[in-house]
């Protein structure tokens, strides 16, 4: 196994401010929350979105930087690419010739796409059959640190949908928009060690993830997320492949408490990390 990527852990701070941070299509696109606690939301498959917008930004054209979840063309042509390129039988009746042709298309669909390496991908969905990836790079919810309120925001408009509502309306039309007035969300990354060695997830592909992460908010703005940033990443390494300690104890290191009832800043929040307290063969790194 190499040991080109160590086991690591990551606590990141998302700050939202008018925003709407992850609209539910099943609510009216309002922000997600618990409906319990009141606390904001956001998917992990929203913040993988977010990562894998900057890689291509960021990589255009890099061999081994495509991204396979994207809307370019459909992910069973991408398979039987995989197939022709490899001039492989997709419709290989003996078992042992068959698992031989998924595994040397999911070698190829791993060395091309990053997203696939990192976040995994089931690529068995068509007749070019690639198997499954569990992906290196595990990603959490968010979750806000605090109870959030969603504003319903009334707007007018001048311009008319159709001749009709013209007709009929002898001024603006209305519409609205929803959004968290201020929330600090907290979500969770895991890179596995293991699973990278088995991806070939790289070095190379660590540094390109991190720069993703850090600014994944940056050529993300629309008129509904213009105030999303990340405010803080910190960063637990293990010397061990399978880990120093289990990741709930180093998420409780990192302590945030609100110094006012609604906080509505950054710096209504104490962020610290009790570095005394973190386990031996695990070193801590504040990227942001």
């Amino acid at each position: 196994m190499s040991n080109e990527i160590k086991k690591m852990n990551y606590v990141v701070l998302v700050e939202a401010v008018h925003s709407n941070p992850n609209g539910d299509p099943d609510n009216d696109n309002a922000p997600r929350m618990d409906p319990d606690t009141e606390h904001g939301i956001i998917s992990n498959q929203c913040l993988n979105r977010k990562i894998r917008n900057q890689v291509l930004l960021r990589m255009p054209g890099v061999e081994g930087y495509d991204i396979y979840i994207q809307t370019d063309r459909t992910l069973n042509d991408k398979s039987a690419e995989a197939y022709n390129e490899l001039g492989l039988d997709s419709k290989a009746a003996e078992k042992g010739s068959k698992l031989e042709n998924v595994a040397a298309a999911q070698k190829f669909m791993l060395k091309k796409y990053f997203d696939i390496r990192a976040f995994g991908a089931v690529l068995s969905t068509g007749n070019f059959d690639a198997g499954r990836v569990t992906g290196a790079v595990q990603t959490s919810f968010a979750r806000s640190v605090h109870p959030i309120t969603i504003q319903e925001i009334s707007l007018t408009r001048q311009a008319f949908t159709s001749n009709d509502r013209f007709e009929k309306n002898a001024s603006n039309e209305m519409g609205r928009k929803q959004i968290v007035p201020y929330g600090l969300y907290v979500f969770y990354v895991s890179i596995s060690a293991v699973q990278a060695a088995k991806n070939g997830f790289t070095a190379e592909d660590l540094k390109v993830y991190e720069t993703a992460l850090i600014n994944m908010f940056e050529n993300d703005e629309s008129s509904c997320r213009n105030g999303m940033s990340v405010r803080g990443i910190f960063r637990f390494t293990h010397e061990h492949e399978l880990g120093n300690a289990p990741f709930w104890k180093l998420k409780e290191l990192v302590h945030i408490d609100s110094k006012v009832d609604y906080p509505r800043q950054f710096n209504d929040f104490d962020i610290c990390v009790d570095e005394a307290a973190i386990p031996a063969g695990i070193t801590m790194d504040k990227l942001v």
